[in-house]
């Protein structure tokens, strides 16, 4: 919120969207309106600054989107003209007509919806974002897509312009971001119940949103989805695998909360105590039993063939320690073996340590390229593997072979033939 000498400045959240609203408070009557913009889907705030004139007639925003880079805009309250005075240019260009940004509704499955705390209204609809090369779609659920969400802390995911997003969006797949419980996309209602003993329902919205995207929107399916989180959202995609692990071809777990039970019942490690308002303290029965349940540590199935996953961890991690992601790690490749490598039931598990890294992943500009130019090298190829195992089983032909053995015996006078008809079906 800024405050001038005639009105007042205040960032708002409408329907999940970050926007700009004025009031004209300083007047016989109080007058308020929001600042209009011409994309559907945006994310508007007040930038952080010093020295503001107070008696100002207008003041500074920053507008961006997924297919509009950064922009420092001037409004005048008393025009209500917009005046861009600087903005962030793609070197390599970028044309907003070749693509499609849109937002679908999911609704939260009956037996999740739970009320806010005060009879706070709640919406009973996940937002999903989605961002697509338009002539690139195709029908009949056969798209890539790969979807991220967050949903904790009351952190939202706002729409904000990632250059990153076209190296996959320009190769046919669909982004798509869940904007899922315990997040604060759409209020603090929606954070109060995706938290503590409705942690779960981040989890459930998740699948919620990747059904809907393959059942009702017919864009994919689940064996053509890639999924990614980090950190809190490393939680999420833990939990989400172990819930259903068909739900996707491959994952991106980064400086994923993995262990969650048991660090939480160590104080001496950073962050922990702080973590017992967000997820409960173990040290309370109910709260030891609510989170043993989700755990994804604690909840790795046996015999269960998970997605291809790629785990990214740093070595100096004071948040989520490294050997957690690790241990994590090896008890899935445990889990999986079986006897052999051969086990149909085996997935890929690699997993990357940065020695000189920590929460953030790597320092330095160049090294955390390279690092998302891995993790989108890891996606791209498990996609494309996905596609090409789709096409293939699309295209394959029933070839039917039958084999006639006749037998002849002679018994005595009698002369006995046996027709012996073998009909063998296959694919190629």
């Amino acid at each position: 919120m800024n405050v001038f000498k005639e009105f007042i400045v205040v960032e708002e959240r409408l329907n999940g969207l970050l926007g700009l609203k004025v009031v004209l408070c300083f007047q016989e009557e109080v007058q308020t309106f929001s600042i209009p913009f011409a994309e559907e889907i945006y994310s508007a705030a007040l930038p952080w600054q010093k020295g503001v004139p107070y008696d100002s007639d207008s003041f500074l925003f920053i507008y961006t989107s997924f297919l509009t880079p950064y922009k420092t805009i001037e409004f005048n309250v008393k025009t209500k003209q917009s005046k861009v005075v600087k903005e962030k240019k793609v070197p390599s260009g970028l044309d907003p007509s070749l693509y499609t940004m849109r937002r679908c509704f999911v609704p939260i499955p009956e037996n999740t919806r739970v009320p806010a705390p005060f009879g706070t209204p709640v919406s009973d609809k996940i937002p999903v974002t989605l961002l697509y090369r338009t002539d690139l779609v195709k029908s009949e659920n056969t798209n890539p897509l790969h979807m991220t969400a967050y949903g904790c802390y009351g952190y939202p995911l706002d729409v904000t312009f990632e250059g990153k997003f076209f190296s996959l969006v320009d190769r046919g797949i669909i982004f798509a971001m869940a904007h899922v419980r315990g997040g604060g996309d759409l209020g603090q209602a929606w954070y109060e119940t995706g938290k503590l003993n409705h942690k779960k329902n981040t989890f459930t919205d998740f699948v919620a949103c990747a059904e809907f995207l393959v059942n009702e929107e017919k864009l994919t399916q689940h064996h053509l989805m890639s999924m990614q989180g980090l950190s809190a959202g490393g939680l999420l995609m833990g939990a989400v695998m172990n819930l259903k692990p068909d739900i996707a071809c491959a994952v991106v777990a980064a400086v994923p909360w993995v262990d969650v039970l048991n660090t939480s019942m160590d104080p001496s490690i950073p962050l922990t105590t702080v973590e017992w308002e967000e997820i409960g303290n173990p040290n309370e029965k109910e709260a030891f039993d609510y989170l043993f349940s989700y755990s994804p540590y604690e909840n790795i199935r046996e015999n269960v063939k998970y997605p291809n996953i790629l785990v990214t961890t740093g070595l100096m991690d004071s948040r989520v320690p490294y050997w957690e992601p690790a241990k994590w790690v090896a008890k899935m490749r445990a889990s999986q073996t079986n006897g052999g490598e051969a086990h149909p039931n085996k997935s890929i598990l690699a997993m990357k340590c940065v020695m000189a890294g920590g929460h953030g992943g790597s320092s330095g500009r160049y090294a955390q390229l390279k690092e998302t130019a891995m993790v989108y090298s890891f996606l791209i190829s498990e996609l494309d593997k996905a596609q090409a195992l789709n096409s293939l089983a699309k295209t394959r032909k029933k070839v039917t072979k039958t084999t006639t053995t006749t037998k002849t015996t002679i018994l005595g006078s009698k002369r006995t033939t046996t027709v012996k008809r073998i009909t063998e079906v296959s694919y190629v």
